[in-house]
């Protein structure tokens, strides 16, 4: 309202402003472990929000991340599972997060990136420098904070794809429901990839097939189910489980007595991943808050045998005969390692005039 005030009289105008709320997209992150405004965030941080996602060509978060924040390293893994360095520093100096809960599943020394789904992510969070004190010394280089899609209808049912060949054919299928104080989310992800090669062509004579190509063929499955309980406005209880398999297949030329081939058999046949987590919030007061989280993971690896360049012929006696059919080819898979990794978090964080006061125990076993 437009008022014009005469200022030759003597009468005496009473002007009363009332206080109205200007709405703003303002961003928020929860890398710090609180819900935190980025302009008050003591660290460097990008956000990868869903606009940019949408806009973007990227299949993979590996990628998402190259093409939207600077200084990021690729190094190619013809396993499908790149590395990636920040400032110099590689994964194993990272640390990873799904939605707040660290991730531990590791391939070959570095994160395995096809645990993470991109098209079930709303935004991803990259905080820059060390934040030890909050993570531990595998966050000397960086967090990267991976938040899931949050849906606020009473129902949904979204199915995607990606088809980007030779890089990855990616299919997901999404479904849950929003009903009183109840809320459950089921995500479903396949990706494979019958791999390409832009090596050197020029193999022995009767190889016919790629024997080391620059990406393998691979194929994973991943399943990823959410259950939230809101008890009020101030108390929910948060339920995660996440299943993810990937085999790589790989050619490989297999010499015996009487038979010479190029045959295709597992190479790291079995990749898996299994991880529930269990996260009790508790808002106190205006001012203060209560987390205690629990999360068990088990991410186990497996071997073939013979492995890459062990020569089949070496375990068979120069005096068997035997033909293409009694040549067992796929070997024998070896399970390496099932590491289990479990931790158990306790927060709390207070507001204190102007301060942000943060204590907390994390116990990771």
């Amino acid at each position: 309202i437009n008022r014009r005030l005469d200022s030759r009289t003597k009468e005496i105008k009473v002007i009363t402003l009332k206080v109205r709320i200007i709405p703003s997209d303002e961003i928020v992150i929860t890398a710090t472990r609180k819900e935190t405004s980025i302009k008050d965030s003591p660290n460097l941080t990008y956000v990868i929000n869903s606009d940019d996602i949408k806009t973007t060509s990227s299949s993979t978060v590996k990628e998402m991340m190259e093409f939207a924040i600077p200084n990021i390293q690729s190094i190619h893994d013809n396993h499908g599972n790149d590395k990636i360095k920040i400032q110099g520093l590689d994964d194993k100096y990272v640390t990873f997060l799904l939605d707040g809960n660290r991730v531990s599943g590791e391939f070959a020394g570095g994160v395995d990136f096809s645990l993470f789904n991109l098209n079930n992510v709303e935004k991803i969070e990259v905080v820059r420098g060390g934040l030890s004190t909050l993570y531990g010394s595998g966050a000397m280089g960086s967090v990267i904070n991976i938040i899931t899609k949050k849906r606020l209808n009473s129902y949904w049912l979204d199915i995607s794809t990606i088809y980007d060949n030779p890089l990855i054919f990616d299919k997901s299928f999404s479904a849950g429901f929003n009903y009183k104080n109840l809320s459950y989310n089921l995500f479903v992800n396949q990706k494979s990839s019958d791999g390409y090669d832009l090596t050197s062509s020029d193999y022995p004579e009767g190889v016919t097939a790629d024997i080391n190509k620059t990406l393998e063929r691979y194929n994973s499955i991943s399943i990823a189910q959410k259950l939230q309980f809101k008890f009020n406005q101030n108390l929910d209880l948060l339920f995660n489980l996440r299943n993810y398999n990937k085999e790589i297949l790989k050619y490989k030329q297999v010499n015996g007595p009487s038979l010479s081939c190029t045959c295709l058999q597992d190479e790291n046949p079995y990749f898996s991943d299994r991880s529930i987590s269990l996260s009790l919030r508790k808002k106190i007061t205006s001012k203060s808050n209560l987390l205690i989280s629990y999360q068990d993971e088990m991410y186990a690896k497996s071997y073939y045998y013979p492995y890459y360049n062990a020569s089949i012929q070496s375990l068979l006696s120069d005096e068997e005969e035997f033909n293409f059919s009694s040549l067992d080819l796929d070997g024998e898979k070896i399970l390496w390692s099932t590491p289990v990794t479990k931790t158990t978090s306790v927060i709390y964080d207070a507001i204190f005039k102007k301060h942000l006061i943060m204590i907390g125990l994390d116990y990771i076993n």
